[in-house]
């Protein structure tokens, strides 16, 4: 009987012992998983290239999509610039069809009047067409400044400033001529009716300091102290 509870004992020990070696293993082996696991999370994952070199393709598609935008607008405005210069010309062109031939200048003095007469008048295309034609049937001399001059205000009434300087600046090609200060003030004030107010006060400084004596020096400064 005592045999028999020893050896009972004994087996009931052995499978204790087998059970709890067991355990250990499989303790022990999924400590070992888990260092395994914690290891591996911590190798940071390959950078994929795929995807930088897609970003890369995409920030060069919108370069230069900015690119041919800038150069869209542009040509846009170049466009926009070259239909307004061929606008002009057109108009100018036109202007020049419908001025009346010129007529032959028998008496000077009297086609001169008639000018100024057409230029009070306000009839600038006529009073221009007129100095033109006298410039044109060879009448020179002295007066000859004059008829570049009158064009120029001709060009002045009409709001054709650039045009006008043209002919005011012809003036000065003169030795003898009285207009020298008329056409240096319409100068300035062709400029300062164009918007570039740096010029008009060159051009009024000019007269002031060229032509001293002339009356229209008081004007000048009052349109220098505006600008």
């Amino acid at each position: 009987m005592t045999f028999t509870k020893s050896l009972t004992a004994s087996r009931v020990l052995s499978w204790i012992l087998v059970a709890c070696v067991a355990v250990g293993s499989a303790f022990l082996a999924g400590c070992a998983s888990s260092e395994e696991s914690t290891e591996w999370e911590k190798v940071p994952p390959p950078q994929p290239r795929m995807t930088e070199a897609l970003e890369k393709t995409i920030d060069s598609l919108q370069t230069n999509a900015t690119q041919l935008k800038a150069q869209l607008n542009k040509s846009e405005t170049e466009k926009r610039t070259l239909t307004a210069k061929i606008a002009e010309m057109e108009m100018k062109l036109s202007e020049v069809k419908e001025q009346p031939a010129p007529r032959p200048v028998s008496n000077p003095a009297v086609e001169y009047d008639r000018g100024l007469a057409l230029f009070r008048q306000r009839s600038y295309q006529e009073a221009a067409s007129t100095f033109m034609g006298m410039l044109n049937s060879g009448v020179a001399g002295e007066v000859e400044s004059n008829f570049h001059y009158w064009i120029g205000e001709s060009y002045y009434g009409m709001r054709q400033y650039a045009d006008a300087i043209t002919y005011f600046e012809r003036v000065f090609g003169f030795k003898k001529t009285t207009k020298k200060d008329d056409a240096q003030i319409m100068i300035a004030n062709s400029y300062f009716m164009m918007g570039d107010k740096g010029r008009a006060k060159k051009e009024y400084q000019k007269l002031i300091d060229q032509y001293p004596a002339s009356p229209y020096v008081k004007r000048a400064k009052e349109k220098l102290a505006k600008l």
